[in-house]
C-alpha cells in the first residue's frame, strides 16, 4: 500500500500458462478425431464458391455427446490425454464449423412439390391464383391429417403410461387396450457395400441390395426394424419384398411378437389393406370394394384360425451370385467378403 497505492488485485498466474492446461498436441488430437470421423462416415456436399470448406453432414442418428464418448474410449485405449465435453464442443465450433449433424427429415410430399412448380411456372395471374388456391386447400387437408396423427400418438402414449407392458409375448386380444398406435413403411433400399466416400466404379455396378421395413410403436417409444436381404424375397433376387405379402408378413410378426394384446389399434401407413378402388365404366367415379375370400368369415380373421400358406424365399439366381462374386466382391472389406459375396454354388 505504501509503495504502490490502491491498485487492482493481480492473480498469481497472470501471464503464465496454467499447469493443467492442454498442450497443442492434445487439442490437435481431438480435432483430428472429428475430421477423421467425418471423412469416414460423413456425407460431403458440393463446394460453394467463396464459402470456405464444403459442408460435411454426419448421420442424424448420433450427436456430439455420443461422438465424444467414442473419442473418450479411443483416447483411453491409446493411452492419450483427452479433453472434456465442453472443450470438445468448443474445438468443434471453432475449428470444424463445416462438419454438422443432419437433422431428421420425413419424405417430401410430391403434391406440394407439384403445386410449387405450377405456381412458379404459371403464365398469368389467373392461373397462378388457381394453383395457389389448390395449394392452400391441400395444406389445410394436410393440417387436419397431421392433427389426427398427433392425437392418435398422444392417446396411445397416455394409455401406455397407465398400462405398463410386461416382458415377453402377449396373446392377441388379451387386454383392454384400444388406442395402441402403429406406423409402418419401407425405407429406401440399402446397398452393400456402402461407403461415405464411394469409389468411382461402384456407381456403375449393382451391389447387394437390402430392404429396410420399420414399424414404430408410438405408445412404447419403440421401433422395430426388419432387414430383408436380397436372397430373402418372395421372388428371385429380392423380387416381391415390397408387395402386399412381404409387408403383411412382417406386420403380422410385429403385432404378434411385440404387440400389447390390444383389442383394437390405430395404424398409419400409405396403403389400404384389403381394399380396391374401381370404376364401372371410364367416366364413372371410383368406388371402394373389399377383397376377402368368400370362404373366410370375419370370425376366422379375428381368431387367426385361418392363415395363408407359407411362401418359401426365392433366393438368388446363380447368375446374380456369380456377378456379386466377380464384380462386387473386390469392393467389400476383407472380413465380410465371404458373407456378402460368397462364391456361387454350382
Amino acid at each position: 500500500m505504501n509503495e504502490n497505492g490502491c491498485i487492482p488485485r493481480t492473480h498469481k498466474n497472470k501471464n503464465r500458462r496454467p499447469s493443467n492446461a492442454f498442450c497443442f498436441d492434445d487439442l490437435k488430437n481431438a480435432i483430428d478425431f472429428i475430421q477423421n470421423y467425418a471423412e469416414e462416415f460423413g456425407l460431403p456436399q458440393p463446394n460453394v464458391t467463396n464459402q470456405g470448406h464444403p459442408h460435411i453432414f454426419l448421420p442424424s442418428s448420433g450427436n456430439k455427446s455420443s461422438l465424444h464418448s467414442t473419442y473418450v474410449t479411443s483416447c483411453t485405449e491409446a493411452n492419450k490425454r483427452l479433453v472434456g465435453l465442453t472443450t470438445f464442443k468448443l474445438l468443434w465450433r471453432d475449428c470444424c464449423p463445416h462438419i454438422k449433424y443432419m437433422t431428421p427429415r420425413s419424405d417430401i410430399c410430391p403434391t406440394c412439390e407439384n403445386h410449387r412448380a405450377n405456381i412458379s411456372t404459371a403464365a398469368g395471374q389467373q392461373e397462378k391464383q388457381e394453383h395457389l388456391q389448390a395449394f392452400t386447400e391441400h395444406l389445410l387437408m394436410v393440417e387436419k391429417e397431421r392433427q389426427v396423427y398427433n392425437n392418435a400418438v398422444k392417446n396411445a402414449r397416455k394409455e401406455m403410461e397407465l398400462n405398463h407392458r410386461p416382458a415377453g409375448v402377449i396373446p392377441p386380444c388379451s387386454t383392454d387396450l384400444k388406442e395402441v398406435h402403429f406406423t409402418f413403411d419401407f425405407s429406401k433400399a440399402l446397398s452393400i457395400p456402402h461407403h461415405a466416400r464411394q469409389e468411382g466404379p461402384l456407381y456403375f455396378l449393382t451391389p447387394r441390395k437390402v430392404q429396410l421395413f420399420g414399424v414404430a410403436i408410438e405408445g412404447q417409444h419403440h421401433q422395430i426394424n426388419y432387414l430383408i436381404d436380397e436372397d430373402q424375397g418372395i421372388g428371385e433376387n429380392g423380387a416381391g419384398i415390397k408387395g402386399a405379402n412381404g409387408a403383411v408378413s412382417m406386420l403380422h410378426h410385429c403385432l404378434t411378437t411385440y404387440g400389447s394384446g390390444e383389442r383394437s389399434c390405430v395404424i398409419h401407413c400409405d396403403i389400404c389393406a384389403g381394399k380396391l378402388f374401381v370404376k364401372s365404366h371410364a367416366d364413372d367415379s371410383e368406388r371402394e370394394i373389399t377383397l376377402l375370400k368368400s370362404s373366410i368369415s370375419p370370425e376366422d380373421i379375428t381368431t387367426g384360425s385361418v392363415m395363408p400358406d407359407i411362401l418359401p424365399p426365392g433366393g438368388m439366381t446363380s447368375e446374380r451370385q456369380r456377378y456379386l462374386f466377380r464384380v462386387v466382391r473386390p469392393f467389400v472389406p476383407d472380413p465380410f467378403k465371404d458373407t456378402t459375396c460368397p462364391e456361387a454354388e454350382e
